[in-house]
């Protein structure tokens, strides 16, 4: 059964690893990551707006590494409610990896989208580029959770979701 939230009146995202990992990161190296960490403290700052969760796998995600680094991560994950991948985000999971829409090495992330699809979320906070915030992914996931009924949560970066809330 899908969670019920505290205050059905904010947005409720799920906030997958790599919003974590680029709040909490030392200072990037190049400026594309650079503007990603602005952004992403950016919406941090703003995040009483909203309600915040999480996973069992972004936390297994983000606890790896160096342990300084994982410990100021879990910090963070300490503040968003944790949902349950068990029973069917993981059937859902597995059904979109049959799709062939992502790649085989992208099981993670099909799990983060079928957690969020499964518990109602209205986004899906995410910096991850490749697989899940692809215009490409997004379109071939949309049209097939269309099919299958299941709940579309926006997919979107820090970036994207404080402009589209509060302009540039």
């Amino acid at each position: 059964m899908a969670m019920d939230t505290n205050n059905p009146t904010l947005p409720k995202i799920y906030v997958e690893s790599s919003v974590i990992s680029m709040l909490v990161a030392t200072r990037p190296k190049n400026l594309i990551s650079i503007a990603r960490q602005l952004y992403t403290r950016a919406w941090w700052r703003k995040r009483d707006a909203f309600e915040l969760f999480a996973s069992k796998a972004v936390r297994d995600e983000i606890a790896v590494g160096d342990p300084r680094k994982a410990a100021r991560r879990l910090v963070v994950l300490g503040v968003m409610t944790p949902l349950d991948i068990r029973g069917e985000p993981n059937r859902i999971a597995s059904e979109l990896m049959k799709t062939g829409i992502l790649p085989a090495k992208a099981q993670i992330d099909a799990i983060h989208w079928a957690t969020a699809s499964f518990h109602r979320m209205d986004y899906l906070l995410t910096w991850n580029l490749k697989h899940l915030a692809n215009a490409h992914n997004l379109h071939q996931i949309d049209l097939w959770a269309d099919k299958q009924k299941y709940n579309v949560p926006a997919v979107i970066t820090p970036e994207a979701l404080l402009m589209s809330l509060y302009g540039p």
